[in-house]
């Protein structure tokens, strides 16, 4: 599915985006390590970026949550779609639980370790 739209945005602000959600990432896991289910999502939006800047490339664009999952199951991106997928998993259940349900879910020290695999995983893809 390709969509057209003069309110795409490009590579460049895909990339700026995902950036200023690293930024993000490390003041919240610096100051305030308890909000995981922030960092989580924030973690994961960073990944929607890079992946829409790597769409970008193929002048495609998702629309969708599903429809970016999608495209990333197709051979040419399929390497990367594991790791996005745990962690538009781990979002969903980001925002959904009662936090202190996530907190439950999803330790720090385990939290650390997604971000570590798979964040970090899906960027080197």
């Amino acid at each position: 599915m390709r969509l057209e739209s003069r309110f795409m945005a490009s590579e460049d602000a895909h990339i700026e985006q995902a950036n200023r959600n690293q930024q993000l990432l490390e003041f919240l896991f610096q100051n305030q390590p308890e909000y995981r289910e922030w960092i989580v999502t924030i973690a994961f939006y960073k990944a929607v970026h890079l992946a829409e800047a790597v769409f970008s490339h193929g002048n495609w664009h998702s629309n969708s949550h599903e429809s970016r999952l999608t495209h990333l199951k197709s051979a040419r991106f399929a390497a990367m779609h594991a790791e996005f997928f745990q962690l538009y998993n781990e979002s969903r259940q980001a925002r959904y639980l009662e936090s202190s349900t996530f907190s439950a879910h999803l330790p720090l020290e385990q939290m650390i370790r997604l971000l570590n695999r798979k964040l970090f995983g899906f960027e080197q893809k």
